[in-house]
């Protein structure tokens, strides 16, 4: 009676299950949702058959001890790591333990718990299948990974899951800052989608801390694990990367198993994975952490393994978060016309650079929306080409999908003539702060005689009024003609200010009363350095220049009132200097070279941290008071103020571990697999930078020779 009764329930459970399921999904019959269901359950047998260690042509791998199954497919007594060998791992099985194939294991029923049932199992793989299929016309907003349900915390209602497994935190920013945007989603729908990479965030969410082995070993050691046993039993280790596994066994025949890290589906430890991915989103070098390792005396992955997991899980995941912000922000700029900011930087400076990241930025939001990554491969070998064609390739992708009318780069001739012939209907406008650099220099190498030192001296307010005549010519203008009319006529009227006429027939000053003792010296007209200093005012080629100017754009920055002219330009410098930055990964003087995959990914991570961080408050201290400091400037030789802004939070790291960790639960492939080289991968044009074929090394050693006589071996 009992036996009966229990089947009945689990057939009105299943019931339930699937009317659930089925209100849920999108298909029209029942028969649709049923192939549905029983494509997911032959995927997921797939999956257990491939989990081998021994090729195609074995058996599936044998599990030893009863399992659970979870929706990640994680095996909580699984002891495996890619660097042990198996005999090394199962040497200390004992021979009472069944083992079962993965086949035998699906077809076993097993004692499980409401929780780890494989009802449950299908049912999220369902939802996880619905979520992917399902076409939603909304977008999320962000809610606090500190919200997520923890141990120690609540449960939390818990609401419906979106249809986007790549959601990141930046639209929080974009809510707050631009109210106009369409396609967004409620707030509780972006909880659910951290729901359903719960398991992955309590991994990566977890605290881990540094044990020394031999603390632990001795613990084991004590007494036996088996309750009512006094005996002491011989522990046994096995290391894997970050982890170790304790394995043992007393004289009574009691055996006993410890891991520090959990393993997944495939025999993986899950601190390797993630010690992997944080090396990579951190901005590290592999070589660098596995120094710092050694000397800690911390056991550490191999670099296969992180290399590994950076090819196969890290930089699509990386990929594919980019290309979703991409075009989320895309969305919010349709139907309206966008100006854009370019800048490009080499890997390494000289004429030594292999790689060139070209940002585009819309210069109103301060959004990154472009990211292009050049080898010298694809110019042919001709490094000075690279930035160009970065830019051709990025504008011509963002074109396509949005109304450009305007983009702002550096004075850059090959970039003068590439837009004014290519995108013609774009305005091309140039970067004020390289102007101003430009004449500065300009200034400072005339001032070096000693007849023209008075120059030297009104450099800086030379520079102060270029900037203010860029910055006020179009105010009261219609056409760009007219303002930099108005631009050359400030800009000449110069002239007269320095010789202390501040009203001509033409026009005059339009600053107010001077003070009686001026601390410049006046120029007389007569005089060489006022010659020198009109004929770089009145230089041709400068004023045809300004008709590049009268917008008033800075290439390096997005427009942002109430900054000082002095500070515009370090924003968007300061993403060139993020954590992320290959240059700035070693803390020697050599570059840090990257293959050209890792590379963009890590181009495309900076780009992500700078959308996120966008918009971040200034700093206050306990009082309320808003925080600065100094900050010695070397060419002025004076101290400038700097505004603090909040510190970065890093919000979106935990999700992009997750769905690297779910991207290796989910993959049913080896790690150990080849992959073929993307696309637009230069080592498909070349394989080094090499402009000769290859030599073996061991044929440059018999061809070697020496100046040097060796050691004579004769007896003197």
């Amino acid at each position: 009676m009992g036996a009966a009764t229990h089947t009945l329930s689990i057939a009105e459970r299943c019931l339930s299950t699937w009317q659930e399921l089925r209100k849920a999904s999108v298909y029209a019959s029942d028969s649709a949702f049923a192939s549905h269901l029983l494509s997911l359950e032959l995927r997921r047998r797939e999956r257990f058959t491939k989990t081998t260690t021994g090729g195609p042509k074995q058996k599936a791998a044998a599990i030893r001890e009863p399992q659970t199954s979870t929706p990640v497919g994680k095996h909580h007594n699984r002891m495996a790591d890619p660097e042990i060998s198996p005999s090394e791992a199962g040497s200390d099985q004992g021979d009472n333990e069944s083992i079962k194939t993965a086949l035998e294991l699906l077809n076993t029923d097993l004692d499980m718990s409401d929780d780890e049932s494989e009802i449950d199992d299908i049912s999220e793989m369902c939802i996880e299948e619905d979520e992917l299929e399902i076409e939603s016309p909304t977008t999320p907003s962000m809610l606090s990974v500190s919200e997520i349900e923890t141990p120690d915390q609540p449960k939390a209602i818990q609401p419906e899951t979106p249809k986007d497994t790549h959601q990141c935190y930046l639209y929080q920013r974009l809510q707050h800052q631009h109210s106009n945007l369409r396609h967004q989603r409620t707030p509780h729908q972006w909880e659910k989608q951290i729901n359903f990479f719960r398991e992955e965030l309590r991994m990566v969410q977890s605290t881990k801390v540094l044990c020394s082995l031999d603390l632990l070993a001795d613990e084991f050691r004590k007494r036996c694990g088996q309750p009512g046993c006094t005996e002491k039993p011989t522990v046994k280790h096995v290391i894997n990367g970050v982890g170790a596994t304790f394995i043992s066994v007393c004289s009574m025949g009691h055996q006993g198993r410890f891991s520090t890290t959990e393993f997944d589906g495939n025999g993986m430890s899950v601190n390797n994975l993630q010690v992997a991915a944080a090396l990579l989103l951190s901005g590290n070098n592999f070589a660098k952490i596995e120094k710092f390792s050694k000397f800690l005396g911390l056991s550490f992955i191999s670099a296969s393994t992180f290399y590994r997991v950076q090819r196969l899980y890290a930089i699509p995941t990386i990929n594919e978060w980019w290309e979703w912000m991409r075009e989320t922000i895309i969305n919010t700029l349709q139907e309206q016309d966008v100006v854009l900011a370019g800048d490009g930087q080499c890997d390494s400076p000289g004429f030594s650079a292999k790689n060139l990241c070209y940002f585009l930025m819309e210069i109103v939001t301060g959004y990154i929306i472009e990211v292009e990554i050049m080898d010298k491969r694809h110019v042919n070998m001709k490094s000075a080409t690279m930035e160009r064609k970065a830019l051709d390739n990025a504008l011509s992708r963002v074109k396509k999908v949005l109304s450009v009318t305007e983009v702002c780069t550096d004075a850059s001739s090959s970039i003068k003539k590439m837009i004014a012939e290519e995108f013609k209907g774009i305005f091309h406008s140039l970067d004020v702060w390289h102007k101003a650099k430009s004449i500065r220099k300009c200034l400072l190498k005339v001032s070096n005689t000693r007849e023209n030192g008075k120059v030297g001296k009104w450099t800086d307010h030379i520079i102060r009024h270029f900037w203010h005549c860029c910055s006020v010519c179009g105010e009261g203008t219609s056409t760009d003609e007219e303002a930099l009319e108005r631009l050359k006529n400030q800009w000449i009227s110069l002239l007269h200010h320095v010789c202390n006429t501040h009203e001509w027939p033409t026009g005059k000053c339009h600053h107010g009363d001077l003070p009686d003792e001026h601390e410049l010296p006046w120029f007389d007209r007569r005089d060489k350095d006022f010659q020198a200093l009109q004929k770089v005012i009145l230089e041709p080629s400068l004023l045809d220049s300004f008709k590049s100017y009268v917008r008033f754009r800075l290439g390096t920055c997005k427009q942002h009132g109430g900054i000082s002219q002095d500070r515009r330009d370090k924003d968007f410098q300061a993403l060139q200097k993020v954590i992320l930055e290959p240059s700035l990964l070693d803390s020697f003087k050599s570059y840090v070279r990257f293959r050209y995959e890792a590379y963009k990914a890590r181009k495309q991570l900076s780009a992500i941290d700078w959308n996120f961080h966008q918009g971040r408050e200034k700093a206050v201290n306990d009082k309320g008071e808003q925080m600065v400091s100094r900050k010695y400037n070397r060419r002025t030789k004076e101290w400038n103020l700097r505004i603090i802004k909040v510190g970065k939070t890093y919000d979106y790291i935990p999700m992009l571990m997750a769905m690297i960790i779910r991207k290796r639960f989910t993959d049913i492939d080896g790690i150990t697999r080849h992959v073929s080289l993307a696309e637009d991968d230069p080592a498909r044009i070349q394989p080094t930078l090499a402009m000769a074929k290859p030599v073996s090394s061991r044929e440059l050693f018999q061809a070697h020779q020496s100046r040097f006589r060796p050691p004579s071996t004769e007896n003197e």
